[in-house]
């Protein structure tokens, strides 16, 4: 028990450096050593996120947040739980597979909803590190709620650096994945979708960092002035960011991103932006969108960016998709079971020249693995993201609520990014918009953050409670 105190006390550092070592290692689905090194140091962490929140007194979003994490959790093992015969054959196209065993004239055995169980284990595998990020956050105090933050950004700096070089060199040395997307920026991602996702979450972040900086390290009180200083070419170069992942759907939302960024630094700040300032950002903009198409890059990005065809890959996914969810409705055909479903119904798309391992498209694949009980899942979630949003942007001006505002930004923009591609299904997103979730949620229900540890005691805040000891 002591043990576990001092381990505890310490735990604010290996959760930022669990953080960045997500978005490092944690770029590919496929990356199997790195993933598995992230899940076992998930199991830890959420030991000690649990033995932090002892005493907690939940509120009823609290409470709610707690029930859904559950159905999360438990989903994947449900549907792992053998059945007999006689029901699991009775359950939407099991039919072919008794037919199969009574050809063989061997007895059908006990089977769960899965139609891969393998796949569905690893399935519930990847949502360690994403659970024990959620809850961790949880935890942390003011102070380490911007230290989290702060870690975020780093990340997204050193990406969007090396994305930079992949994009100017379009080598695929400089790439870390057998599969990826040469030419384009992809930071630790394979992908360069998952890229663009976690540079939509660092403007949010970087603008809470921004609006709550209060005073500088002599104590004097920082001018109004530094702060969009700062903002404005922070923000510029993480869209930049964007525009080099080739991402449209990361193009659209980042012109979005970067506003609210902005409303969120002058909310936060609880100041203007001077008119001087406004013109020198705005001269700034043309000329670095000059200088971008001067030198060739920005007509790349662009034109990457502006490339669609009728024959892509997510619109020709979509419809597929979607027939294979009615056909498993309403029990779903298991977690992590897309890609063998889609081989199984695809056609000739899985002989083009596609590479499918998922919808591009977070709904109907959850959808087609989940069934009934994803979309209960999917409207359960974006109830509770709506409440606390709409909490957050009506709250007066503090520190608290500007966190809210940014969390619950960072986890519209992957909702919406989440329709046309696959963001959390790589640990190296995963992880950062778990974080954003559990900060978003702490913001709206007072949920406790001061995390002091005396003798070993968390001390959890909760609005309209006392302050309870564990």
């Amino acid at each position: 028990m002591k043990a576990l105190r001092v381990v505890s006390h310490h735990a604010e550092k290996a959760f930022l450096a669990f953080v960045l070592l997500a978005v490092v290692l944690g770029g590919s689905g496929r990356a199997a050593f790195a993933n598995l090194f992230l899940q076992l140091a998930a199991i830890a962490l959420i030991a000690i996120a649990a033995w932090r929140l002892r005493g907690i007194v939940p509120t009823r979003a609290l409470r709610w947040s707690f029930l859904l994490l559950a159905a999360i959790i438990a989903l994947p093992l449900v549907q792992l739980i053998r059945l007999d015969p006689d029901i699991w054959r009775l359950m939407p196209d099991r039919g072919w597979i008794a037919e199969g065993f009574a050809q063989l004239d061997v007895d059908a055995p006990w089977l769960g909803i899965s139609l891969t169980p393998g796949a569905t284990l690893a399935a519930w595998f990847h949502l360690l590190p994403p659970v024990a990020a959620f809850l961790f956050a949880l935890t942390l105090d003011p102070r380490g709620q911007r230290r989290a933050l702060g870690v975020l950004l780093v990340a997204a700096m050193i990406s969007l650096a090396l994305g930079t070089l992949q994009f100017a060199a379009a080598s695929p040395s400089l790439h870390f994945h057998a599969i990826s997307n040469v030419g384009s920026a992809t930071g630790f991602f394979a992908n360069r979708n998952h890229l663009a996702t976690l540079l939509l979450m660092a403007m949010p972040a970087s603008a809470t960092l921004i609006a709550t900086w209060r005073v500088d390290r002599k104590g004097d009180a920082i001018p109004q002035r530094r702060r969009w200083l700062l903002a404005g070419p922070l923000l510029l170069l993480l869209f930049s960011g964007l525009l080099m992942t080739g991402s449209r759907a990361g193009f659209g939302l980042g012109i979005a991103a970067m506003l609210l960024s902005l409303l969120i630094v002058r909310r936060g700040s609880g100041g203007g932006l001077p008119v001087s300032l406004a013109l020198v950002a705005a001269v700034t903009c043309v000329a670095v969108i000059v200088l971008a198409y001067v030198s060739g890059l920005g007509t790349r990005a662009v034109a990457e960016a502006a490339s669609l065809s009728t024959d892509e890959l997510r619109i020709v996914a979509a419809p597929i998709t979607a027939e294979l969810g009615w056909r498993y409705f309403p029990f779903g055909s298991g977690f992590g079971s897309f890609e063998t479903m889609f081989k199984s119904a695809g056609g000739a798309v899985n002989l083009g020249q596609y590479y499918v391992n998922h919808a591009h498209n977070d709904y109907l694949e959850l959808w087609l693995e989940a069934g009934a009980a994803g979309i209960v899942v999917i409207v359960g979630f974006l109830i509770l993201w709506l409440g606390t949003t709409r909490l957050h942007w009506r709250a007066p001006p503090g520190d608290a609520a500007t966190l809210g505002k940014a969390a619950s930004m960072a986890v519209g923009l992957v909702l919406l990014h989440s329709v046309v591609d696959f963001p959390l299904r790589t640990l190296g997103a995963a992880v950062p918009f778990a974080m954003m979730c559990a900060f978003a949620l702490a913001a709206s229900v007072g949920v406790a953050t001061p995390a002091r540890h005396a003798r070993g005691e968390l001390r959890i805040h909760v609005r309209n409670a006392t302050p309870q000891r564990a």
